[in-house]
């Protein structure tokens, strides 16, 4: 009998707690529809081709700050697709990749999302092998990473992503992203991947306004103007730190910004003493042990973990 909080108790009354049993969504459509009949569900899955197909369709409906979860790698079988738009949400690929795409402009921006914004995170994500073609701004994981109006504490969250082959074409380029403006980009790497195009080639970004920590970068990029191992022209709030690139630079173009304890081509030509004299390990890029990134979804923090966690 359910109970009428609108009438005065005026006697003892014990309350019951009512249960509903709501069976897990079985795809990607399911829990998006669940979410927005007002269900609490804790993450959207994309389980497969038919679930990726579906959060490139209707991504923009997706709450802000509601996750969205991979569980299980995802091959895509060379499937074109536009530059995912609106996404609101955050994404943790739990360790699993995506693979075998190509994805087109949306507007400027061209990757697997066209803008990741304000306050969202990317997380414990492979991307192998994915073709991203033609855009203003141009990364296999976004055109753009930005914060909105300025405001750096709003920056948006990228770590632990991994890029593996594949190619970018475009104008600011970069073999995870095209451009970054205050945000942080951490624990993420590109190997293998062909950057080029017109303006700025970067191993991980084109054009940076931001932090990037602790990643590194074996590729060549190539641009008619400015390119770098890690960033092709780091610019007045950026920050390399920590960083390691096969190329002769780490940042093509500088101005007003900071790069420190960086290494260059350490594969090829620089001792292990080099690590040591710029503070830092070898050990950090030690990828068995780093992939224990995890999200919080309570307050949607990042644990990473490199022998102990560490909260970020």
């Amino acid at each position: 009998t359910e109970f009428d909080f609108t009438q005065p108790i005026t006697e003892d009354v014990t309350i019951y707690a009512h249960y509903e049993n709501i069976a897990p969504a079985s795809s990607f459509a399911e829990a998006l529809d669940a979410v927005l009949a007002g269900q609490e569900v804790e993450a959207l899955p994309i389980q497969d081709t038919e679930d990726f197909t579906s959060f490139v369709a209707r991504a923009d409906e997706v709450p802000e700050d509601q996750l969205v979860e991979l569980t299980g790698d995802i091959d895509l079988g060379g499937a074109t697709y536009t530059a995912i738009v609106g996404f609101k949400g955050d994404l943790n690929g739990n360790n699993y990749s995506i693979s075998d795409a190509t994805f087109t402009a949306s507007g400027e921006n061209s990757g697997m999302f066209a803008v990741i914004g304000d306050g969202q995170t990317i997380a414990n994500l492979t991307l192998e092998n994915i073709t991203v073609k033609n855009g203003e701004n141009a990364g296999v994981l976004a055109g753009t990473i930005t914060a909105a109006n300025g405001d750096s504490g709003t920056g948006p969250l990228i770590q632990n992503v991994h890029v593996k082959g594949g190619s970018v074409t475009g104008r600011n380029m970069g073999g995870l992203v095209g451009y970054t403006f205050l945000s942080t980009i951490q624990y993420c790497s590109v190997e293998g991947t062909t950057v080029s195009g017109l303006v700025n080639a970067g191993g991980i970004a084109g054009l940076s306004y931001s932090k990037i920590l602790n990643c590194y970068a074996k590729n060549s990029p190539f641009a008619i103007m400015a390119r770098g191992g890690i960033v092709a022209k780091n610019l007045e709030t950026g920050v390399i730190q920590y960083c390691w690139t096969t190329q002769n630079a780490v940042s093509g173009h500088q101005d007003q910004c900071t790069e420190s304890n960086n290494v260059v081509s350490v594969l090829a030509r620089t001792p292990e003493s080099k690590f040591t004299d710029a503070g830092f390990s070898e050990a950090i890029w030690d990828l068995g042990t780093g992939f224990n990134t995890t999200l919080d979804p309570e307050n949607s923090n990042i644990k990473y973990q490199f022998g102990e966690e560490e909260a970020i």
